[in-house]
């Protein structure tokens, strides 16, 4: 809970969210534009974006917001199986906050209680995106580069593994064909990146 007016610059969104105003009001500005989000609205945020964000006290002098991020695998599965709508580009309000609330409120929940099997997490996230896309809103899924940059992250994730391209296609829900396709350089691209790295060469996630 903030009880002052606070600006913070250049705030990194690595990746897609949904955010809440629960008390206050909250202003994102970039790229000469500005959006304010008042209490009780939402907005979602394309991930890979700076922000400058401006939280604003209510006339309490209470200002509160909860967001929840999606890891990209699990846009990749909800758009393999339910489609995909118009991906945010930067920045966009929540057209009908008020029936997306019970969803978000029940991810937010699943999300922090570590007991949650992660499959059951990932089904609560899907009824946010899925209210998303019934107001025409998504994200963005992998493609070329950003594709390149998934399977970079599932090597780094279990550096032990025998991955393969056949082990990388069955944990992108894809044939290997689809694969080699999606890769913008091919399987050269795609054998290079799962070459063993040096432990100290392989740096945190941001």
């Amino acid at each position: 809970m903030q009880h002052h007016t606070a600006l913070y610059r250049s705030v990194a969104v690595y990746e897609p969210a949904v955010l809440i105003v629960r008390r206050g009001s909250k202003k994102l500005r970039w790229a000469r534009r500005e959006l304010r989000i008042a209490a009780g609205e939402a907005v979602a945020l394309a991930g890979g974006q700076t922000f400058d964000v401006i939280n604003i006290p209510d006339s309490d002098g209470l200002y509160q917001a909860q967001w929840i991020a999606f890891e990209q695998e699990a846009i990749e599965r909800f758009a393999a199986q339910y489609g995909t709508a118009q991906a945010v580009c930067d920045a966009v309000k929540l057209p009908h906050p008020g029936r997306m609330g019970a969803a978000f409120d029940y991810a937010a929940a699943v999300l922090t209680d570590e007991e949650v099997p992660h499959n059951a997490a990932e089904v609560a996230l899907c009824g946010v995106l899925a209210w998303l896309q019934h107001d025409g809103i998504g994200f963005a899924v992998y493609e070329g580069v950003n594709l390149m940059r998934q399977i970079r992250k599932l090597i780094t994730a279990d550096m032990a593994a025998d991955w393969s391209s056949a082990m990388l296609a069955q944990r992108l829900n894809c044939s290997e064909a689809a694969l080699r396709r999606r890769t913008s350089a091919g399987m050269s691209a795609t054998t290079q990146c799962i070459q063993p790295s040096p432990v100290g060469d392989v740096g945190a996630a941001a």
